[in-house]
């Protein structure tokens, strides 16, 4: 099955900002991002997680 997006969400019925599953995964991400070299901020992480829209089907 194919997910489609569309450009804009119609009728809105639910929206908000992801959350991660636990603090220990952000800060499980974190960690293995050092080992690699990549230095990433916890706080930053949480705050720049992408807004999810549902809104109703289109028919």
């Amino acid at each position: 099955m194919w997910l489609k997006t569309p450009e804009s969400i119609q009728n809105v019925i639910w929206e908000a900002p992801i959350e991660p599953v636990s603090n220990e995964a952000v800060e499980r991400l974190v960690r293995e991002n050092k080992m690699r070299g990549i230095i990433l901020n916890s706080d930053d992480l949480r705050s720049g997680l992408p807004i999810v829209s549902i809104g109703s089907p289109e028919i």
